[in-house]
């Protein structure tokens, strides 16, 4: 093989690792997926359950196929596996660290939002560009809390026409948090990723010059009430 071959054949590899990647986890994890209506706890008003009908629905069917595995940590720290995700999500300060928590996590790492927003199917009506990534570590929770694990699917969910901008594929995990602020959840940014324009990917909505008038005039009144409040207890306490 001469060089030239293979070096174009190196490049063809490189353009198509996320697809080679993404296919080789979904494969790994097909041995073991079962149908999500069968595993997920059912709803009621225990925090180990959903807390309604409509909730647990959109959770099966993010999931490709409907089909995920439960897992607990115990397994995944036998397995040799890490109990620390990544979570993508939409920053509320534009170039600002923050936290976002929640439930669907990954084990996928992402460098650029739109991989992200493609393979995890984060269909922009859910308000996220992925513009940032976080660590997310379960280790301190119960080794035998459960985990839901498979592929996540494309949006929207069947029987809908699947938009080509949301394919899925990428690795999904759900957890079923009693509350996702539990402090045994540690939440830890990691960077922002290499925004890609692109229609697909929900647009940050720019703020309106009212709202900010708005928000100058609110505050000019509460400084007058503030200021009106206190001249009015001095002459209630002259009077006493």
């Amino acid at each position: 093989m001469g060089q030239r071959t293979f070096w174009l054949c190196g490049v063809a590899v490189i353009g198509l690792s996320p697809f080679l990647i993404v296919a080789t986890g979904a494969k790994a994890i097909a041995a073991t997926l079962v149908p999500c209506g069968d595993v997920l706890p059912s709803v009621g008003a225990n925090p180990e359950q959903f807390p309604t009908v409509g909730i647990r629905n959109n959770v099966i069917s993010s999931f490709l196929n409907d089909q995920c595995v439960p897992r607990t940590l115990q397994e995944l720290s036998n397995a040799g596996e890490s109990l620390t995700f990544y979570r993508y999500f939409t920053a509320p300060v534009p170039g600002v660290p923050s936290i976002n928590k929640g439930s669907y996590l990954t084990t996928d790492k992402y460098d650029i939002n739109l991989d992200a927003v493609r393979f995890l199917a984060l269909d922009k009506q859910f308000g996220n560009n992925a513009d940032s990534r976080q660590f997310v570590d379960l280790s301190e929770l119960p080794l035998d809390t459960v985990i839901y694990q498979g592929v996540a699917g494309p949006q929207p969910a069947p029987p809908a026409a699947p938009n080509a901008c949301y394919p899925g594929g990428g690795q999904q995990t759900y957890v079923l948090f009693k509350d996702s602020r539990d402090p045994r959840v540690k939440y830890t940014f990691d960077q922002f990723t290499t925004k890609v324009a692109s229609d697909c990917i929900y647009s940050v909505p720019e703020p309106s010059p009212l709202f900010g008038i708005g928000a100058l005039a609110t505050i000019g009144l509460a400084a007058t009430f503030s200021r009106t409040f206190v001249q009015s207890k001095t002459k209630q306490q002259v009077r006493l």
